[in-house]
């Protein structure tokens, strides 16, 4: 049978698929969300870039933060990619730490695969007592989410991604005093989608640029999370968005455009709440493809509303094009500094809320 005649979906098209896909589980049985894990979905997400641009990265992101945010992006990626993230702080909790590393690899045949590690320290140690006071030992509490993923191009043009993923919280056995069949552990096994297409447009010596559509929606099956007495509903988080990338001026001897625009808009909702409907927006300026400045806005429906302006900067170094390392294609380096999305009225009779921040290293290999 040939195939030879055979045309790519139109972008509107496209687009109707995406949101048909992703639409499934609204006709599945979900409990109803009341923030569990609501740092992880909605708080602190490792990528300083897509933090930065408004929160959004379901059509952007290409590094090995990826899967967090859309898992048909590591498709993108290319050879060997290796990211990490360190924020802190959240909330009134100065010592808690976020820590990513992610790991992905791009093959020309088998599609691209990917490994990663999200967690979150409470930054304190915790004394466990009984019920009569008697001190029983300390708990340093740390939360996991231990994430595989794989993604493969199809259509030419389009992208499918899946996450499959596993949350572990480890509490003290001593946790609830006098309950023999609570569990002390807190598990759950969330799988996520994504979708992505990329739409090039013709190009000259001075301008090129693509537009890309993507979607995500994470919990696709309406995971709960919880001991075995008892359990919470993760959200299932619906994210769909379009990107925009204009590069102008003409090439230099190392291949490399001086003015690049990126820009994209995200919508947000999650089928099991009435809150966290949400839009964002995030922008990019880079010079010679080298440095990065960055800002975005992004608003959340909660019961007091959310919104703020974000900005941060990166850079890239080109090892191979500067040193000639050629296992070594580029070292990316970005951070933010932001005010917490916190009511300082409720919260600032403690004291001052520290600032979050938030530092990433990516480094891309040529295998």
């Amino acid at each position: 049978m040939k195939i030879n005649n055979f045309k790519p979906l139109s972008p509107s098209l496209a687009l109707l698929v995406l949101l048909l896909i992703c639409s499934i589980p609204k006709i599945l049985s979900a409990g109803d969300y009341f923030g569990a894990l609501e740092y992880y979905y909605f708080g602190r997400r490792p990528s300083a870039r897509a933090e930065a641009m408004g929160r959004s990265s379901v059509a952007s992101e290409t590094d090995g933060f990826s899967c967090q945010y859309n898992p048909a992006l590591i498709q993108l990626n290319e050879g060997l990619c290796l990211s990490g993230s360190y924020a802190s702080p959240y909330g009134l909790l100065e010592d808690a730490t976020f820590t990513f590393i992610g790991l992905t690899y791009t093959t020309d045949d088998y599609g691209s695969f990917g490994l990663s590690r999200y967690r979150f320290d409470w930054g304190s140690e915790d004394i466990i007592t009984d019920e009569n006071g008697n001190i029983l030992g300390t708990f340093d509490p740390n939360e996991y989410f231990y994430t595989l993923t794989y993604a493969h191009k199809f259509l030419s043009e389009y992208s499918f991604g899946i996450n499959l993923s596993y949350y572990y919280f480890k509490l003290p056995s001593q946790y609830q005093v006098g309950v023999s069949n609570s569990s002390d552990e807190l598990t759950a096994l969330p799988i996520d989608i994504g979708l992505l297409r990329r739409i090039p447009f013709n190009r000259d010596e001075n301008i090129v640029h693509q537009m890309t559509l993507g979607a995500s929606l994470n919990n696709i099956f309406g995971t709960e999370t919880g001991p075995s007495d008892g359990s919470d509903a993760l959200p299932q988080v619906f994210h769909l968005g379009v990107s925009y990338k204009l590069q102008l001026g003409q090439l230099t001897p190392q291949e490399i455009r001086p003015y690049q625009l990126f820009a994209q808009i995200e919508y947000q909702d999650v089928f099991n709440s009435d809150y966290y409907t949400g839009f964002k927006l995030g922008a990019e300026i880079a010079l010679y493809e080298m440095l990065c400045l960055r800002f975005g806005y992004y608003t959340e429906k909660h019961e007091d509303h959310r919104d703020d302006f974000t900005y941060g900067f990166g850079l890239i170094i080109p090892i191979n094009m500067l040193f000639g390392l050629k296992i070594i294609d580029n070292i990316k380096f970005d951070m933010l500094v932001l005010d917490q999305d916190i009511d300082t009225n409720l919260f600032g009779q403690f004291g001052e809320i520290k600032d979050y921040s938030n530092y990433n290293l990516t480094i891309n290999f040529n295998l």
